[in-house]
């Protein structure tokens, strides 16, 4: 595996990776037993980690439970194991406040050659635009620049922003996180996500401007229109075939960052005052194999808003959002939903009205 360093940090896979401020502040913290968690791409990296923690004296330990994001931080593993603190590879901070010390090491990309040569596509690409919104996940964020340096060149009026839910960097994108670009939603006329398609269909299915996502690793520039028209064609069957469905249940995540319970007893109740046989059901993981065994007929999902996005085609029944649940209930119009950009969870990028109209009939119900 090859390690080298770079200023003060330490290139590891290609990927820049803080390894004295990991140690710094395991000492500050005064940890002695430390528990590694990272998501499956970056095992190799964690796994070259956890050897240098090692060799500077630290007991090490490495989850091997999936991890989808800075909403899976590993608190109950690190407990069960006894480790004063966690590493976690990949992403930055979610929640405001950590429940065991973490420390978060975000593993950026140290090389923007993949980026510069993607570069002349990109800019052919939005060259017909007067303006555009740039984004990015976290791992390009330290290239982004090469690409917004050319744009302007060329005479784009260029504009990036500070995300409001939970992101935390300038023009950083997250699967359920897009408000650094719905932001300038009256100020450019498309948008740029460089990274992958995941992270750029977040803000295409909340906007009817052109997005396109940039890939350095495919080394593809997709315009996804296409892709957005036949996710929202897909999202309003599944809507239609949850009103038909008497027996259904509010999915609770008890991951950290993806607990919404409150959200979900108010849905819930909702749901009972609409005639809805209706429950709370909990899981940590929600895939097929935990929840389709129950008898239930379809599912509200308050976790992650992204498996009803990408995963619905694993589940036999309806898994709708509580954006979509509004409309199956009368108490929103798709219209609205799609319009106002209320698919996913809204209250980090939309406010006073379009927001209102999404926790008006929920703050009416008691639970």
């Amino acid at each position: 595996m090859l390690v080298q360093r770079k200023g003060r940090m330490v290139v590891i896979e290609g990927c820049s990776v803080d390894i004295d401020h990991a140690v710094n502040s395991l000492r500050r913290l005064g940890a002695s037993r430390v528990l590694v968690q990272s998501p499956l791409g970056l095992r190799k990296i964690a796994a070259r980690v956890g050897q240098i923690l090692a060799e500077k004296g630290f007991d090490v330990a490495f989850s091997s439970s999936n991890c989808w994001g800075g909403c899976d931080i590993a608190y109950h593993e690190a407990a069960a194991m006894g480790a004063d603190a966690l590493i976690h590879l990949g992403h930055t901070p979610f929640l405001k406040k950590d429940r065991t010390q973490t420390i978060y090491l975000e593993c950026r990309y140290a090389e923007d050659g993949a980026l510069k040569s993607l570069v002349p596509e990109i800019t052919e690409t939005v060259k017909g635009f007067a303006s555009v919104g740039v984004g990015s996940s976290v791992q390009w964020l330290d290239c982004l620049k090469v690409v917004v340096e050319e744009l302007r060149r060329v005479g784009l009026k260029v504009l990036t922003a500070k995300p409001s839910m939970h992101a935390v960097e300038t023009a950083q994108v997250l699967g359920c996180d897009v408000s650094a670009l719905k932001t300038l939603e009256n100020s450019v006329e498309t948008y740029l996500v460089v990274g992958s398609v995941f992270h750029a269909l977040g803000i295409a299915l909340l906007t009817s401007k052109p997005c396109f996502a940039a890939d350095p690793h495919t080394q593809k520039v997709k315009n996804l229109w296409e892709m957005r028209e036949r996710i929202l064609r897909q999202r309003h069957y599944n809507i239609e075939r949850f009103k038909k469905c008497q027996n259904v249940a509010v999915l609770v995540s008890v991951k950290p960052g993806q607990k919404k319970l409150g959200l979900a007893r108010r849905i819930n109740s909702m749901l009972k005052n609409y005639g809805k046989n209706s429950c709370i059901l909990a899981a940590d993981e929600i895939t097929p194999s935990t929840i389709l065994e129950n008898t239930f007929e379809a599912f509200v999902n308050t976790a992650c808003p992204r498996l009803s996005i990408e995963d619905q085609s694993q589940f036999s029944k309806p898994v709708i959002l509580p954006a979509e649940a509004m409309v199956a209930m009368n108490a929103l119009s798709w219209e609205e939903v799609v319009d106002e950009g209320l698919l996913m969870y809204p209250w980090g990028w939309t406010g006073g009205q379009a927001a209102d109209k999404f926790w008006r009939p929920l703050r009416m119900v008691t639970t």
